[in-house]
């Protein structure tokens, strides 16, 4: 599990700037990879402000109402949209490979 925001927040810490902006690369949301990985919509201006802690946090909880059945990742991304109010998967940015369910 990742995200668009902890990416950028990562990456400008490790690059001691605040804004992603500051390092002149461009929008970190036009970012070729960025849109290639995350599945970021092209008319996306902001995604969802969400760490993996925040995402592990709210597994456990859409787990236990699963009674910890069998589920699909696109099943939690739904769950997700709903909690952040988002109006797609794609604009939470994250990506999730693999949680070693169906």
């Amino acid at each position: 599990m990742t995200s668009v925001h902890e990416l950028g927040t990562e990456l400008c810490s490790s690059e001691g700037v605040e804004q992603f902006d500051d390092l002149g690369l461009g929008p970190l949301l036009r970012h070729p990879l960025v849109q290639h990985y995350f599945s970021i919509p092209p008319d996306a201006m902001e995604v969802c402000k969400i760490t993996v802690e925040e995402m592990i946090a709210r597994l456990t909880v859409f787990q236990y109402r699963m009674k910890y059945k069998e589920f699909k990742v696109e099943e939690f991304l739904d769950f997700l949209v709903q909690k952040y109010s988002v109006a797609s998967r794609e604009k939470l940015g994250v990506r999730i490979q693999s949680m070693g369910c169906v």
